[in-house]
């Protein structure tokens, strides 16, 4: 929302928040609200969702694809922030578990899937799971 001096970003939060911003897939894109600083790095926020925490805007396609993942996984339902600032390591949580039942603020992670697959093509592999 700001307005710049020049027609160029030479560096600086708002160039790392456009580098997300460009990164994200049109759905996503369509449906986030706004990204910026947090208290660990970049977040996006959601509209009727959770925040997607990026940390620093260094492969934010990838990261872009942990979020659209975790968002897909009905196990990830209620999750008020996302973390992909590891990508092969997505992490969700707290969750909020509904009426009745007992709440925990613990993070739960989620597992990347380890490569592409018949159904996913496009995961991102794990190289540990290349390790003997």
């Amino acid at each position: 929302d700001a307005t710049t001096g020049g027609s160029r970003l030479a560096g600086g939060k708002a160039l790392a928040a456009l580098q997300v911003a460009a990164a994200a897939p049109p759905a996503l894109r369509a449906l986030t609200s706004d990204i910026g600083p947090g208290p660990t790095g970049l977040v996006a926020r959601m509209a009727n969702g959770p925040k997607i925490i990026f940390g620093s805007p260094r492969d934010a396609a990838a990261k872009w694809l942990a979020a659209a993942r975790v968002l897909a996984d009905p196990n990830a339902r209620g999750a008020k922030y996302i973390d992909v600032s590891v990508p092969l390591r997505p992490v969700a949580g707290p969750f909020d578990p509904g009426p009745g039942v007992a709440s925990t603020d613990t993070a739960i992670p989620l597992d990347a899937p380890s490569g592409p697959t018949a159904d996913n093509p496009t995961a991102v592999p794990d190289p540990a799971a290349s390790q003997p």
